[in-house]
This record gives structure tokens, C-alpha cells and sequence, in this order.
């Protein structure tokens, strides 16, 4: 069928099947015809069809399962649009289809069909698992003919082109979306997996938001997101593993998932970017790199939300929600190796430090008996072999209730106790500095009081107690010690 040079459209309806010739409505004028074929209850065959700068459109219904309604394109489709509709499947024998805008509507396609300069493409497969894959040079998933997006039933979504702008949103009914090719949103765009693998091959741009949901299949970033021009928000609503390989410069971001999250993409590691993010605290894990709000290090752990104080979420070896807990940290208190951890053996607060003085094992603290300066010997003998300006005096005398200080300007002053005797006495060397090296400051072990013999602070350097006796205990004391007891 050849058109009259007018540019005449060419229309063929059938109640059975159609099987055409070569279909040429180009004048030689330039101007064209559309071409539409159309069965109730059949195929549809054509050869070669030239609609120049009109539009193919060919459809075949069936009214019972018996009923083969393909459509099979035996050689070229040029036209501006080609809207491909039936019950069944489209076969594509041989030929390429040629147009601006494509528009799939059929249970399956048989074959990758062989398409060239395709800029806009829509595409809905009603066949359960069956798959629709498509690449070209440079695609647009939009609106054709009545169609929008890409939509299949439990089939696989393809795309393979040197760049995929979506005006559209993708959805299947538990299929893999693969996208292949740097992916460019030219609106707000959803794509829903509803169990199958989400997975961008490629780079993504554009200023708009991006919302995903591949309810437990995993969602995959293995390039870099955002780089050329940042994403708005980013909404993972559902998935299970969330993996990003590359620097992921986005909005707000939030992501719900069940398994873990992370920037290791087989060995290449990612890096967030993002205004804002919210996680899952109920998923398995998190293990991240990035910059939070414009914090990163380790601030950017109080900038994530969700999870608070789980080691198995960690961003930048930080675990999120409370101050930075890397546990190889220097700075992190529970760091045994940080020498302000109290349970670090260097520490000096340790009280199992051999060197704290307060550790009852330090030999050099005073409370330890095996302490040769413990004031649990011979207060004489302490004083003598430990090399201190001090004298062990004065010794209470018996039946007294005054003791004589000795050593300060040279002149005994007498303490006189009202309440009589304490049970010890304690004489304390001072260790501010003074012209007097022998001063001493007494305290009442049993008492409140106390008494010094000069005003000021005192740090005490050394001490030794005495026991006040009477004169009968005295007495006692010194027959013992002549004949060799111990006092």
C-alpha cells in the first residue's frame, strides 16, 4: 500500500487477523500518515512500515485464550512514535525499529527488540516474569501513547544507555530494576522493586527527590550519586542490604532496612554527604563513612539518628549516637590503652597501679605494713633511719595531759588538752616552706580538734602516731623493754 502523495493516514481494522505488506505513507512532499492496524480477535504481521514523521500504532486483542494475538514485525518501523499493543507477545523477526518515542503494551516481548534513536520510551508487560530490556544510545522513560514509566508484573527491568533520564517512575511486582548508564532524574521519581534487587550501575544526577522500595531485596549505589548535581531527598522506605560505592551527595536521607548497611561496594568504598540521615535501629547493622549536616570525623556519630549507643552501627569507626566510642580511639574512655581509663594498668588512679600511692601494694604507701616508713614501728627508729629533718618528739609524759612542742623558734610551746589525754597523737612534719624544717602539726585521732602550731595551709610529707600512758603503763613499758620485751 502506497499513499497518494497527499500524505494520506492509512487505518486497517480487522475482527481476525492482519498480515500486511510494506506500508509507505511518506509523501514525496515530506509530509506523512499515520498508520494503525487493529484487530478484535487476532495477530497482527507487517513488513516494513514508513510513517516518516507520523506514528505506527498496531494492536491485537484476543477474546479467548485460543486466540494467538502477537504482533510480529517482519522488517523496519520508521515512524516519529510506534505504540506496540496486544494480549500476547511481540516478536520481532527482523528489522529495526526506528522512531523517537516507543510504547510497549503486551503480556511479553520474546526478544530484546532492536531499536535505534529511541529517545522516549514507556512500557507495561502484563505477563507474569516476564521481563522487558531495552538499551539505546539515550533514553527517556516517560509517557507515550497512554503508557507511562515502565511497569512489569514479576519481570526484570533492564536499561542499558549512555544516559536514562526519568520522567517516570519504574515499578515491578518483585522483579530486579538493573540500570545501566548514568541516570539522570528529570523530576521526582519512585522506583518500586517490591522484593527484587535495585541496583544503579551507573552514576545518578539531578535535583530532584528519589524514593526507593525494594521491600527485601537489596539496593545497591556502585557509583557516584549526586556528584555532577546534588539529589534532593533520598527515601529508602524498604530493603534489605543498602550498599554504596561511591560518594553519595544528597538531601535528607533516611533508610529502612532490615539487613546491613554500608560503604564497602566489593572493596570500593563510598562516602555519604548528605544533609541529614536517619537509619533503621532495627536493622542489623550500619557501617559508614561520611560527612553528616557538615560534620564528619567523629562528630558525625551525634549526627545520625536513630540507633543510639550500638557498637554494630559505626560511621567514621564511631559508634553513632553518642560521643565518639572507637574502640581504637585514643581518646575513648573505655580504651584500655588511654592513659585516663581507670582500668588502665598505666593509669595512676588505677588502684591496681603498682605506683598509685592509695594501691595497698604500692611499697611506698603508707598504709602498706610492709611499708619501711609505715608509722607501724618504732616512731624512734622511724625517724632516725628515715633521714627526715624532724625529731620524734615530743613523747607524751606520764600523767600529764599536756604535751610540749618542741623545735619551733627554739621555745617548747605547751598544748594543753581540757578533755585530758587523746587515745593517739599524731605529729605530722609541714611541708610548706618554712625557715623552721622541724615544725609539726598535731591531730586528734579521736577528736575533732585540731591544732596547729603556725596559721596556714599545711601538705603533710610524713607523720608518726604516739599512744599517751600514764605513769604506770610507763613504768610497765620501760621493765619491758629492759628485759627485752616488746613494748
Amino acid at each position: 500500500v502506497q499513499g497518494n502523495g497527499k500524505a494520506g493516514s492509512i487505518q486497517i481494522q480487522s475482527a481476525t487477523g492482519i498480515l500486511a505488506g510494506e506500508i509507505d505513507t511518506q509523501s514525496v512532499s515530506g509530509v506523512s500518515g499515520n498508520v494503525d492496524l487493529s484487530t478484535e480477535d487476532g495477530a497482527v504481521g507487517a513488513k516494513k512500515i514508513n510513517a516518516g514523521s507520523a506514528s505506527i500504532v498496531i494492536s491485537s486483542s484476543e477474546v479467548t485464550e485460543a486466540t494467538a494475538a502477537n504482533i510480529t514485525l517482519e522488517d523496519d518501523m520508521i515512524a516519529k512514535s510506534v505504540i506496540l499493543k496486544t494480549d500476547d507477545a511481540i516478536n520481532q523477526t527482523n528489522g529495526v525499529i526506528s522512531a523517537n518515542e516507543l510504547g510497549i503494551e503486551a503480556e511479553k516481548i520474546s526478544n530484546e527488540l532492536n531499536t535505534s534513536n529511541i529517545d522516549l520510551i514507556a512500557a507495561e508487560l502484563l505477563g507474569l516474569d516476564d521481563s522487558f530490556i531495552f538499551s539505546d544510545d539515550d533514553i527517556t522513560v516517560g509517557t507515550v501513547g497512554g503508557l507511562s514509566g515502565i511497569t512489569t508484573d514479576n519481570g526484570l527491568v533492564r536499561l542499558a544507555a549512555d544516559q536514562i533520564v526519568f520522567d517516570e517512575n519504574i515499578s515491578t511486582q518483585g522483579g530486579k530494576i538493573l540500570l545501566f548508564g548514568q541516570s539522570l532524574l528529570s523530576r521526582n521519581t519512585v522506583f518500586n522493586s517490591n522484593g527484587g534487587d535495585i541496583a544503579f550501575v551507573g552514576p545518578i544526577d539531578g535535583g530532584f527527590d528519589l524514593e526507593l522500595n525494594a521491600g527485601s531485596g537489596n539496593i545497591s549505589f556502585s557509583n557516584n550519586v549526586g556528584t555532577q548535581e546534588k539529589l534532593g531527598s533520598v527515601k529508602i522506605n524498604t530493603a534489605n542490604d543498602v550498599v554504596i560505592g561511591g560518594d553519595f551527595i544528597v538531601g535528607d536521607t533516611s533508610v529502612h532496612y532490615t539487613g546491613d548497611f554500608s560503604v564497602d561496594n566489593d572493596g570500593v568504598i563510598g562516602f555519604l554527604n548528605v544533609d541529614s540521615l536517619l537509619i533503621n535501629p532495627e536493622a542489623n547493622s550500619a557501617s559508614l563513612k561520611g560527612k553528616i549536616a557538615g560534620v564528619e570525623g567523629q562528630g558525625a556519630a551525634l549526627e545520625v539518628r536513630g540507633p543510639v549507643g550500638d557498637p554494630d552501627f559505626t560511621i567514621n569507626n564511631c559508634v553513632i549516637g553518642v560521643a565518639c566510642f572507637n574502640p581504637n580511639n585514643p581518646n575513648n574512655p573505655n580504651n584500655p590503652n588511654n592513659p585516663n581509663n581507670p582500668n588502665n594498668p598505666n593509669n595512676p588512679n588505677n588502684p591496681n597501679n603498682p605506683n598509685n600511692p592509695n594501691n595497698p601494694n604500692n611499697p611506698n604507701n603508707p598504709n602498706n605494713p610492709n611499708n619501711p616508713n609505715s608509722g607501724s614501728g618504732n616512731e624512734e627508729e622511724l625517724f632516725s633511719t628515715s633521714g627526715l629533718p624532724v625529731e620524734a618528739e615530743p613523747r607524751p609524759t606520764s600523767g600529764t595531759s599536756s604535751i610540749a612542742q618542741s623545735g619551733v623558734g627554739g621555745e617548747g610551746t605547751e598544748i594543753v588538752y581540757s578533755k585530758g589525754l587523746p587515745d593517739v597523737i599524731v605529729v605530722m612534719q609541714q611541708r610548706r616552706p618554712s625557715s623552721n624544717p622541724v615544725a609539726y602539726q598535731y591531730s586528734n585521732f579521736g577528736n575533732t580538734e585540731l591544732w596547729d602550731n603556725a596559721s596556714g595551709a599545711y601538705s603533710v610529707s610524713s607523720f608518726a602516731a604516739f599512744r599517751p600512758i600514764n605513769e604506770k603503763q610507763e613504768n610497765t613499758e620501760n621493765e619491758n623493754h629492759t628485759q627485752g620485751k616488746k613494748p
